[in-house]
């Protein structure tokens, strides 16, 4: 399964979670976090993004486990894990309306989530309210 939105992000990043989370969005973002530009809580993962927000294409897939192999090219691949127990999975940016965000339904349950940039470095301005970069979120049910 792949879904694909438009999101207006803001604050360099967005929101993939538990359409019920209760991750502290505040606190996620360690010195690692920023190094990955992938922050995670329990049942949330906050992206960063190379522009400051605007229109932000993202895609969710569902997979199986054969897709993942495609889209790790080093050890230190921003990988997460989290829980999704209400089986619906939000997408939002800070300051994005929640009650009108995106939502996604999949099963319950655990999932790995990788998350990939991609076009990223054909960014030239992060202040544009448009590019060509586009974020592929991975989720591998686990359990």
């Amino acid at each position: 399964m792949e879904y694909q939105a438009t999101l207006h992000t803001d604050h360099f990043q967005f929101f993939v979670a538990d359409e019920q989370y209760q991750t502290n969005t505040a606190t996620i973002w360690t010195e690692e976090a920023l190094h990955h530009q992938v922050a995670c809580g329990t049942d949330l993962v906050a992206v960063g993004t190379v522009r400051y927000g605007g229109e932000t294409r993202v895609i969710v897939r569902l997979d199986n486990g054969n897709d993942v192999c495609d889209h790790v090219k080093a050890d230190d691949a921003p990988w997460c894990e989290i829980t999704i127990s209400s089986g619906i999975v939000a997408l939002f940016a800070p300051e994005s309306d929640y009650a009108t965000c995106p939502r996604i339904s999949v099963p319950p349950g655990r999932y790995s989530v990788l998350v990939v940039v991609e076009n990223g470095d054909e960014v030239q301005d992060e202040l544009a309210v448009s590019g060509n970069d586009q974020y592929l979120i991975i989720f591998t049910r686990v359990s």
